[in-house]
Protein backbone atom coordinates (compact mmCIF):
# COMPACT_ATOMS: atom_id res chain seq x y z
CA UNK A 1 0.00 0.00 0.00
CA UNK A 2 1.34 1.59 -0.85
CA UNK A 3 1.78 4.40 2.86
CA UNK A 4 -0.79 6.44 1.22
CA UNK A 5 -3.42 5.59 3.87
CA UNK A 6 -3.36 7.45 7.10
CA UNK A 7 -1.09 5.53 9.25
CA UNK A 8 -3.91 6.09 11.69
CA UNK A 9 -7.16 8.00 12.87
CA UNK A 10 -6.14 10.85 14.89
CA UNK A 11 -8.27 9.48 18.12
CA UNK A 12 -6.60 6.07 17.99
CA UNK A 13 -4.22 4.58 20.16
CA UNK A 14 -2.58 2.31 18.20
CA UNK A 15 1.05 1.82 16.76
CA UNK A 16 0.37 1.84 12.74
CA UNK A 17 2.57 5.08 12.34
CA UNK A 18 5.95 3.45 13.75
CA UNK A 19 5.32 -0.02 11.86
CA UNK A 20 4.54 2.22 8.55
CA UNK A 21 7.59 4.22 9.09
CA UNK A 22 9.69 0.86 9.88
CA UNK A 23 8.59 -0.16 6.29
CA UNK A 24 9.15 2.60 4.38
CA UNK A 25 12.53 2.19 5.94
CA UNK A 26 12.48 -1.26 5.15
CA UNK A 27 12.17 -0.49 1.20
CA UNK A 28 15.10 2.01 0.83
CA UNK A 29 17.30 -0.77 2.25
CA UNK A 30 16.12 -3.42 0.35
CA UNK A 31 16.26 -1.21 -3.43
CA UNK A 32 19.47 0.06 -2.03
CA UNK A 33 21.36 -3.10 -3.29
CA UNK A 34 19.18 -3.91 -6.40
CA UNK A 35 19.72 0.48 -7.74
CA UNK A 36 23.60 0.02 -6.99
CA UNK A 37 23.80 -3.29 -8.77
CA UNK A 38 21.00 -3.64 -11.21
CA UNK A 39 19.98 -7.05 -9.64
CA UNK A 40 19.16 -7.98 -6.55
CA UNK A 41 21.84 -10.28 -5.43
CA UNK A 42 23.30 -8.42 -2.74
CA UNK A 43 19.63 -7.59 -1.41
CA UNK A 44 18.95 -9.04 2.32
CA UNK A 45 16.26 -11.36 1.46
CA UNK A 46 17.83 -12.69 -1.24
CA UNK A 47 21.14 -13.20 0.83
CA UNK A 48 19.03 -15.42 3.41
CA UNK A 49 18.04 -17.54 0.39
CA UNK A 50 14.18 -16.21 0.14
CA UNK A 51 12.58 -15.40 -2.99
CA UNK A 52 10.82 -12.48 -1.03
CA UNK A 53 12.70 -9.13 -0.91
CA UNK A 54 12.63 -7.10 1.82
CA UNK A 55 10.92 -3.97 -0.06
CA UNK A 56 8.38 -6.51 -1.39
CA UNK A 57 7.29 -7.81 2.26
CA UNK A 58 7.27 -4.05 3.63
CA UNK A 59 5.02 -3.32 0.48
CA UNK A 60 2.87 -6.60 1.61
CA UNK A 61 2.68 -4.69 4.88
CA UNK A 62 1.47 -1.29 3.80
CA UNK A 63 -1.55 -3.14 1.94
CA UNK A 64 -2.16 -5.13 5.07
CA UNK A 65 -2.41 -1.64 7.10
CA UNK A 66 -4.05 -0.16 4.48
CA UNK A 67 -7.16 -2.82 4.69
CA UNK A 68 -8.06 -2.25 8.16
CA UNK A 69 -7.77 1.23 8.27
CA UNK A 70 -9.78 2.38 5.29
CA UNK A 71 -12.50 -0.60 5.78
CA UNK A 72 -12.42 0.77 9.41
CA UNK A 73 -13.10 4.75 7.58
CA UNK A 74 -16.01 3.09 5.68
CA UNK A 75 -17.81 1.16 8.47
CA UNK A 76 -17.35 4.79 10.54
CA UNK A 77 -19.01 6.98 7.93
CA UNK A 78 -20.47 5.01 4.82
CA UNK A 79 -21.12 7.76 2.67
CA UNK A 80 -19.45 7.23 -0.59
CA UNK A 81 -19.22 10.71 -1.37
CA UNK A 82 -17.51 11.27 1.25
CA UNK A 83 -15.14 7.79 1.27
CA UNK A 84 -13.71 9.16 -1.98
CA UNK A 85 -12.90 12.98 -0.77
CA UNK A 86 -11.12 11.53 1.78
CA UNK A 87 -9.40 8.86 -0.10
CA UNK A 88 -7.90 11.48 -2.51
CA UNK A 89 -7.28 14.19 -0.21
CA UNK A 90 -5.20 11.43 1.15
CA UNK A 91 -3.26 9.97 -1.80
CA UNK A 92 -3.12 12.60 -4.53
CA UNK A 93 -1.75 15.81 -3.40
CA UNK A 94 1.37 14.68 -2.55
CA UNK A 95 1.65 12.15 -5.21
CA UNK A 96 0.93 15.06 -7.29
CA UNK A 97 3.42 17.41 -6.22
CA UNK A 98 6.36 14.00 -6.02
CA UNK A 99 5.42 13.62 -9.77
CA UNK A 100 5.99 17.10 -11.03
CA UNK A 101 9.05 17.25 -8.71
CA UNK A 102 10.13 14.13 -10.24
CA UNK A 103 9.30 15.14 -13.83
CA UNK A 104 9.93 18.61 -14.26
CA UNK A 105 12.80 19.19 -11.78
CA UNK A 106 14.60 16.06 -11.18
CA UNK A 107 14.53 14.43 -14.81
CA UNK A 108 15.70 17.12 -16.88
CA UNK A 109 18.90 17.51 -14.25
CA UNK A 110 19.24 13.45 -14.44
CA UNK A 111 19.40 13.59 -18.79
CA UNK A 112 16.05 13.79 -19.27
CA UNK A 113 14.70 15.37 -22.65
CA UNK A 114 11.87 17.22 -21.71
CA UNK A 115 12.44 20.10 -24.10
CA UNK A 116 11.49 18.06 -27.16
CA UNK A 117 7.82 16.66 -26.07
CA UNK A 118 5.15 17.32 -27.86
CA UNK A 119 1.54 17.90 -27.55
CA UNK A 120 0.59 14.15 -27.12
CA UNK A 121 3.67 13.56 -24.74
CA UNK A 122 2.57 16.12 -21.97
CA UNK A 123 -1.48 14.62 -22.64
CA UNK A 124 0.44 11.39 -21.92
CA UNK A 125 2.28 12.53 -18.97
CA UNK A 126 -1.04 14.45 -17.88
CA UNK A 127 -2.97 10.97 -17.62
CA UNK A 128 -0.23 9.39 -15.74
CA UNK A 129 -0.61 11.64 -13.43
CA UNK A 130 -4.16 11.36 -12.91
CA UNK A 131 -4.39 7.34 -13.34
CA UNK A 132 -1.41 7.46 -10.17
CA UNK A 133 1.43 5.99 -12.14
CA UNK A 134 5.31 6.89 -12.04
CA UNK A 135 6.16 9.85 -14.28
CA UNK A 136 8.36 8.67 -17.03
CA UNK A 137 10.57 10.81 -19.21
CA UNK A 138 13.14 9.01 -21.47
CA UNK A 139 16.70 9.71 -20.67
CA UNK A 140 16.28 10.50 -17.25
CA UNK A 141 18.91 8.43 -14.81
CA UNK A 142 20.40 6.56 -17.81
CA UNK A 143 23.59 6.53 -16.65
CA UNK A 144 22.29 4.11 -13.32
CA UNK A 145 21.40 0.55 -13.65
CA UNK A 146 17.76 1.07 -13.09
CA UNK A 147 16.58 4.01 -15.30
CA UNK A 148 13.60 5.19 -13.25
CA UNK A 149 12.57 8.34 -11.96
CA UNK A 150 10.53 7.15 -9.18
CA UNK A 151 10.21 3.00 -8.99
CA UNK A 152 8.47 3.13 -6.20
CA UNK A 153 5.19 5.22 -6.87
CA UNK A 154 3.75 1.89 -8.97
CA UNK A 155 2.04 0.15 -6.03
CA UNK A 156 -0.05 3.63 -5.65
CA UNK A 157 -2.44 2.99 -8.07
CA UNK A 158 -2.99 -0.50 -7.31
CA UNK A 159 -3.72 0.73 -4.21
CA UNK A 160 -6.21 3.55 -5.22
CA UNK A 161 -7.83 -0.17 -7.25
CA UNK A 162 -8.11 -1.61 -3.38
CA UNK A 163 -10.10 1.71 -2.24
CA UNK A 164 -12.67 1.03 -4.91
CA UNK A 165 -13.07 -2.40 -4.00
CA UNK A 166 -14.20 -1.42 -0.78
CA UNK A 167 -16.25 1.05 -2.20
CA UNK A 168 -17.86 -1.30 -4.24
CA UNK A 169 -18.35 -4.02 -1.31
CA UNK A 170 -19.60 -0.86 0.76
CA UNK A 171 -22.28 -0.27 -1.77
CA UNK A 172 -23.78 -3.47 -2.55
CA UNK A 173 -23.89 -4.26 1.06
CA UNK A 174 -20.91 -7.16 1.74
CA UNK A 175 -18.61 -5.00 3.58
CA UNK A 176 -21.14 -5.55 6.41
CA UNK A 177 -21.56 -8.86 5.87
CA UNK A 178 -18.19 -10.59 7.31
CA UNK A 179 -18.50 -14.11 6.29
CA UNK A 180 -18.53 -12.53 2.38
CA UNK A 181 -15.42 -10.93 3.25
CA UNK A 182 -14.17 -13.98 4.15
CA UNK A 183 -14.83 -16.28 1.54
CA UNK A 184 -13.42 -13.24 -1.15
CA UNK A 185 -10.30 -13.10 1.08
CA UNK A 186 -10.11 -17.00 0.35
CA UNK A 187 -10.62 -16.34 -3.33
CA UNK A 188 -8.22 -13.37 -3.29
CA UNK A 189 -5.38 -15.81 -2.48
CA UNK A 190 -6.60 -18.32 -4.54
CA UNK A 191 -6.30 -16.39 -7.37
CA UNK A 192 -3.04 -14.51 -6.17
CA UNK A 193 -1.46 -18.40 -6.02
CA UNK A 194 -2.74 -18.97 -9.33
CA UNK A 195 -0.82 -15.90 -10.47
CA UNK A 196 2.29 -16.18 -8.67
CA UNK A 197 2.66 -19.80 -10.03
CA UNK A 198 1.80 -19.05 -13.58
CA UNK A 199 3.60 -15.63 -13.37
CA UNK A 200 4.57 -13.19 -16.13
CA UNK A 201 3.69 -15.54 -18.58
CA UNK A 202 -0.23 -14.82 -17.61
CA UNK A 203 0.42 -11.44 -17.12
CA UNK A 204 1.00 -11.14 -21.11
CA UNK A 205 -2.18 -12.93 -22.26
CA UNK A 206 -4.43 -10.17 -20.38
CA UNK A 207 -6.51 -8.32 -22.72
CA UNK A 208 -5.79 -4.89 -22.61
CA UNK A 209 -9.20 -3.68 -20.83
CA UNK A 210 -8.75 -5.51 -18.05
CA UNK A 211 -5.34 -4.77 -17.54
CA UNK A 212 -6.08 -1.06 -17.45
CA UNK A 213 -8.41 -1.99 -14.58
CA UNK A 214 -6.56 -3.85 -12.21
CA UNK A 215 -3.40 -4.06 -13.75
CA UNK A 216 -0.72 -6.77 -13.95
CA UNK A 217 -2.81 -9.81 -12.12
CA UNK A 218 0.21 -10.87 -11.05
CA UNK A 219 0.67 -7.95 -9.07
CA UNK A 220 -3.08 -7.08 -8.22
CA UNK A 221 -4.27 -10.28 -6.57
CA UNK A 222 -1.67 -10.68 -4.43
CA UNK A 223 -1.77 -6.86 -2.93
CA UNK A 224 -5.88 -7.31 -2.94
CA UNK A 225 -5.29 -10.22 -0.69
CA UNK A 226 -3.22 -8.33 1.33
CA UNK A 227 -5.38 -5.81 1.87
CA UNK A 228 -8.49 -7.48 2.16
CA UNK A 229 -6.86 -9.58 4.71
CA UNK A 230 -5.93 -6.15 7.29
CA UNK A 231 -10.00 -5.50 6.54
CA UNK A 232 -11.24 -8.95 7.84
CA UNK A 233 -8.59 -8.00 11.02
CA UNK A 234 -11.04 -5.18 11.49
CA UNK A 235 -14.50 -6.69 10.64
CA UNK A 236 -13.40 -10.10 12.96
CA UNK A 237 -12.09 -8.43 16.44
CA UNK A 238 -11.84 -12.15 17.94
CA UNK A 239 -8.40 -12.59 16.73
CA UNK A 240 -7.52 -10.52 19.39
CA UNK A 241 -8.25 -12.51 22.59
CA UNK A 242 -5.60 -15.66 20.94
CA UNK A 243 -2.93 -16.40 23.30
CA UNK A 244 0.30 -15.16 23.07
CA UNK A 245 1.93 -17.84 22.11
CA UNK A 246 -0.23 -18.01 18.81
CA UNK A 247 1.75 -15.06 18.25
CA UNK A 248 5.18 -16.53 18.73
CA UNK A 249 3.84 -19.32 16.63
CA UNK A 250 3.01 -17.19 13.92
CA UNK A 251 5.74 -15.37 13.59
CA UNK A 252 7.93 -19.01 13.76
CA UNK A 253 5.66 -20.03 10.66
CA UNK A 254 5.77 -16.66 8.79
CA UNK A 255 9.95 -16.64 8.78
CA UNK A 256 9.90 -20.11 7.91
CA UNK A 257 7.57 -19.91 4.82
CA UNK A 258 9.04 -16.39 3.86
CA UNK A 259 12.75 -17.80 3.85
CA UNK A 260 11.98 -21.32 2.65
CA UNK A 261 8.80 -21.21 0.15
CA UNK A 262 8.40 -19.97 -3.43
CA UNK A 263 5.67 -18.70 -2.16
CA UNK A 264 5.92 -17.36 0.89
CA UNK A 265 4.80 -14.00 0.56
CA UNK A 266 1.35 -14.96 0.69
CA UNK A 267 2.08 -16.69 4.56
CA UNK A 268 3.41 -13.03 4.86
CA UNK A 269 -0.05 -11.88 4.75
CA UNK A 270 -1.60 -14.71 6.90
CA UNK A 271 1.03 -15.33 9.58
CA UNK A 272 2.82 -12.10 9.52
CA UNK A 273 -0.67 -10.06 9.23
CA UNK A 274 -1.34 -11.20 12.30
CA UNK A 275 2.13 -10.28 14.28
CA UNK A 276 1.50 -6.90 12.64
CA UNK A 277 -1.47 -6.55 13.78
CA UNK A 278 -0.76 -7.55 17.20
CA UNK A 279 1.85 -5.40 17.95
CA UNK A 280 -0.05 -2.13 16.05
CA UNK A 281 -3.25 -3.03 17.88
CA UNK A 282 -3.27 -5.52 20.80
CA UNK A 283 0.36 -4.85 22.20
CA UNK A 284 0.78 -2.41 24.52
CA UNK A 285 3.73 -0.61 22.98
CA UNK A 286 3.82 2.51 24.28
CA UNK A 287 7.33 3.44 22.67
CA UNK A 288 5.85 2.40 19.36
CA UNK A 289 2.74 4.30 19.97
CA UNK A 290 4.36 7.57 20.22
CA UNK A 291 6.42 7.14 17.28
CA UNK A 292 5.62 9.06 14.11
CA UNK A 293 1.79 9.42 15.25
CA UNK A 294 1.26 12.93 15.96
CA UNK A 295 2.77 13.03 12.33
CA UNK A 296 3.51 10.85 9.33
CA UNK A 297 6.27 10.68 7.45
CA UNK A 298 6.10 7.56 5.80
CA UNK A 299 4.45 8.43 2.86
CA UNK A 300 6.59 11.58 1.45
CA UNK A 301 9.57 8.72 2.42
CA UNK A 302 8.19 6.13 0.34
CA UNK A 303 7.47 8.72 -2.22
CA UNK A 304 10.55 10.80 -2.37
CA UNK A 305 13.85 7.85 -1.36
CA UNK A 306 13.88 6.62 -4.83
CA UNK A 307 14.49 9.57 -7.01
CA UNK A 308 16.69 11.20 -4.04
CA UNK A 309 18.68 7.87 -3.78
CA UNK A 310 19.14 7.44 -7.17
CA UNK A 311 20.80 11.74 -7.58
CA UNK A 312 23.26 10.10 -4.69
CA UNK A 313 24.34 7.42 -7.00
CA UNK A 314 24.72 9.98 -9.83
CA UNK A 315 27.17 12.43 -7.51
CA UNK A 316 29.04 9.23 -6.65
CA UNK A 317 29.67 8.49 -9.94
CA UNK A 318 30.86 11.94 -10.86
CA UNK A 319 32.87 11.71 -7.40
CA UNK A 320 34.43 8.61 -8.55
CA UNK A 321 33.10 7.36 -5.19
CA UNK A 322 32.64 3.99 -4.84
CA UNK A 323 28.62 3.84 -2.78
CA UNK A 324 28.15 0.31 -0.71
CA UNK A 325 24.51 -0.42 -0.36
CA UNK A 326 24.56 0.39 3.67
CA UNK A 327 25.94 3.77 3.36
CA UNK A 328 22.95 4.05 0.27
CA UNK A 329 20.52 3.11 2.84
CA UNK A 330 21.24 5.91 5.41
CA UNK A 331 21.60 9.02 3.40
CA UNK A 332 19.05 8.11 1.46
CA UNK A 333 16.60 7.24 5.22
CA UNK A 334 18.39 10.59 6.46
CA UNK A 335 17.05 12.79 3.23
CA UNK A 336 13.77 11.39 2.56
CA UNK A 337 13.13 11.54 5.99
CA UNK A 338 13.53 15.40 5.71
CA UNK A 339 11.34 15.41 2.27
CA UNK A 340 8.36 13.53 4.05
CA UNK A 341 8.83 16.38 6.74
CA UNK A 342 8.24 18.35 4.51
CA UNK A 343 5.27 16.37 2.76
CA UNK A 344 3.62 15.87 5.44
CA UNK A 345 3.61 19.42 6.70
CA UNK A 346 3.06 22.00 3.41
CA UNK A 347 0.93 18.71 2.02
CA UNK A 348 -0.75 16.24 3.82
CA UNK A 349 -1.31 17.77 7.04
CA UNK A 350 -3.54 20.48 5.32
CA UNK A 351 -5.41 18.12 3.34
CA UNK A 352 -5.64 16.02 6.54
CA UNK A 353 -7.33 19.07 7.82
CA UNK A 354 -10.15 19.44 4.73
CA UNK A 355 -11.07 16.02 5.56
CA UNK A 356 -11.58 15.90 8.66
CA UNK A 357 -13.47 19.50 8.62
CA UNK A 358 -15.72 18.05 5.45
CA UNK A 359 -16.13 14.72 8.29
CA UNK A 360 -16.93 17.40 11.05
CA UNK A 361 -19.54 19.81 8.69
CA UNK A 362 -21.26 16.72 7.62
CA UNK A 363 -22.31 15.59 11.83
CA UNK A 364 -23.09 18.84 12.70
CA UNK A 365 -24.78 20.39 10.07
CA UNK A 366 -22.92 23.49 9.86
CA UNK A 367 -19.64 24.26 7.55
CA UNK A 368 -15.83 23.68 9.52
CA UNK A 369 -13.22 25.99 7.98
CA UNK A 370 -10.12 23.44 7.82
Amino acid sequence: MSPATPAREFEHNNSFGALRLIFSCAVIISHSAEMLDGNRTREIMHRLGSQSTLGGLAVDGFFLISGYLVAASYLKNPRLGDYFVNRVLRIYPAFIVASLICFLLIGPLAGGDLWRLGSADWLKAGARLILLREPKLQGSFDALPVASLDGSMWTIAYEFRCYLLVAILGLIGVLFKRWWIFGLTVFAYGAAAYCEYRGSALDRTVPHLLHSAIGLPSIFFPLTAFFMTGTCFRIFPEWRKARPSILVLSALICAFAVLRFPMGDLFFGIFGGYVIFFIAVAADTKILKAINNRYDYSYGIYLYAWPIASILMLWAQQLNWVLMPWQLSVLTVGLSAAAGAMSWYFLERPALRLKHGRLLANISGQPVKA
